[in-house]
């Protein structure tokens, strides 16, 4: 629009220009020749008219440059017809005349002096615009250039916050991950330990069961081995005395008979007390018949003719309780004389008993040897370590036989 404008200026500049030169050659010329002066001057007028026509309707085009010939405002618009034209070049010429100077001449010299002078206003101001124009072009450049640059360090920027975003986020999924991992490691290893513990309480439930057991086992084991020893000691003591000698005979008289559970054929140790309490073994007697009170026993063996078994000797048979069935527990086979079988009637022949188990009522444990090479050996058996432990006397079948038989 501000370029049309400066154009339409630049027309009418141009065409004033050109009617003032001619305006001004033709009263030259009327000046000068006289009466082709009044022609031109007619002619000028006529001219003159017809711009004026011309000028009507290029100012109806351009209403905002109407006001470089001084027209005035009108409501509506600015007032453009011939009459106000001449109104006008009336008022001018009133004003601006001077003498000798035809009031026409002098109106359209002042217009155009206005027009040049509006026209330099306008293209001073039009320059200005431009060069706004052009600073402003410039500063939209520059700002262009600069949005650009912040443009694309903002997008930069966006790019390197968006890759640190990406791996802030890859690191919180690795550490979610990671953190999910542990747990479900650690919630695994929380559940094993709960059952371990579960499990340890329960073996330690069946351990502490079995370990009170043990203790009333070893218990009821102590006391049956104090009585075991408190039989051992009165074992180990006189089991009777000689009464007397037969006279001139090998027969003597015992104070042990069938009250006692005396059988014959059982054999006692002769033996007396020497000084501090040894013992002095004398020799061996049988038992040939049994009494109520006492027995008859058979010499058997003597030791030493100069001390012959007599009166008041003691005997002993460590196979023989008085007023109880001895027993026996026989381990292994038995090597010797006789078998097993044997074995076991001579004991029950002999008033003891041969039982099946160890316990702490087994007086004597007959050891002979491994029933053959694959077994056990005796030191890994259960019987063993009882009779460790309730302090059974072990002794071979040879020993036994030596109290049972001949």
């Amino acid at each position: 629009m501000g370029s049309e404008r400066g154009i339409a200026m630049i027309w009418w500049v141009i065409v004033l220009l050109v009617l003032f030169l001619v305006t001004a050659g033709l009263a030259y010329d009327r000046y000068s020749y006289g009466e082709e002066r009044d022609t031109e001057v007619a002619n000028l007028k006529a001219e003159l008219k017809s711009t004026q026509e011309k000028v009507q309707a290029e100012l109806q085009q351009r209403l905002d440059l109407s006001k470089v010939v001084g027209f005035a405002s009108e409501a509506g618009g600015m007032v453009s017809e011939p009459g106000r034209i001449d109104q006008a070049i009336t008022r001018y010429k009133d004003v601006f005349q001077e003498p000798g100077q035809d009031p026409a001449d002098r109106c359209l010299e002042k217009i155009l002096e206005r027009a040049v002078s509006k026209y330099n206003n306008l293209a001073g101001r039009l320059r200005a615009a431009e060069q706004e124009r052009d600073q402003a072009r410039s500063n939209e450049d520059a700002a262009r250039d600069s949005a650009e640059t912040v443009k694309r360090g903002k997008e930069a920027r966006i790019a390197e916050i968006e890759n640190e975003k990406q791996q802030v986020e890859d690191r919180l999924t690795n550490t979610t991950q990671t953190k999910d991992q542990r747990i479900e490691e650690l919630q695994g290893r929380l559940n094993q330990a709960q059952e371990q513990l579960v499990a340890q309480a329960a073996e330690h439930k069946t351990i502490v069961t079995d370990l009170r057991t043990q203790v009333d086992r070893y218990r009821n084991m102590a006391q049956d081995a104090s009585e075991r020893n408190e039989r051992l000691r009165r074992n180990n003591d006189a089991d009777g005395k000689v009464l007397a000698r037969v006279v001139g005979s090998h027969r003597v008289y015992v104070d042990i008979g069938a009250r006692a559970g005396l059988t014959p054929g059982t054999y006692f140790e002769v033996y007396e007390l020497g000084k501090g309490n040894d013992v002095i073994p004398k020799g061996r007697v049988v038992i040939q018949e049994v009494h109520g009170e006492y027995s008859v026993a058979a010499i058997d063996r003597e030791f030493d003719t100069y001390k012959p078994v007599a009166a008041h000797d003691l005997v002993r048979n460590p196979l023989f309780e008085t007023g109880k069935r001895p027993k026996f527990f026989l381990m292994g086979d038995m090597t010797g004389r006789l078998s097993n079988q044997q074995t076991e009637a001579l004991i029950e022949k002999s008033g003891g008993e041969v039982v099946r188990k160890v316990t702490a009522d087994v007086d004597f444990i007959v050891l002979g040897r491994k029933e053959s090479e694959s077994a056990l050996p005796f030191e890994n058996r259960e019987e063993w370590e009882l009779a460790r432990i309730y302090k059974i006397e072990i002794i071979d079948p040879a020993y036994l036989l030596d109290y049972l038989t001949n």
